[in-house]
């Protein structure tokens, strides 16, 4: 794992993965308490980053909490964009179910009662 707690897997383990993970600090504490699966059916959770060149990066993850919030989902959220190696993902191309949300808002700065206007209603 990087300093971002990012692992990195080949494309193999990465389609065939299921299992809960060992993991261990440096130090060599084990973290099993501390892992926190996507339910109680499927530990890891799956997900896309998006863009790298139009490209996405597809993950699957779990959450590694600290001590005082030990079973708890805690639902750490970070651009993966931004904190991956780009030499070691494999982008992927998107298809016809893949959605990239994009939203605009209008801000209003002219009048004192700043109103947000959504662009995407």
């Amino acid at each position: 794992m990087d300093s971002n707690g990012i692992g990195y897997f080949n494309r193999w383990t990465f389609s065939k993965v299921y299992t809960k993970p060992i993991v261990r600090q440096a130090d060599g504490r084990n973290l099993e308490k501390n892992l926190v699966g996507f339910n109680a059916s499927a530990f890891f959770g799956t997900g896309k980053s998006c863009c790298i060149d139009g490209l996405f990066i597809e993950s699957i993850n779990f959450e590694i909490v600290p001590d005082d919030k030990i079973g708890r989902k805690q639902y750490y959220s970070k651009d993966l964009t931004t904190l991956v190696d780009r030499r070691l993902v494999a982008l992927s191309k998107p298809d016809k179910y893949t959605k990239v949300d994009t939203g605009l808002v209008i801000l209003d700065t002219v009048d004192s009662n700043i109103n947000p206007v959504r662009g995407d209603n």
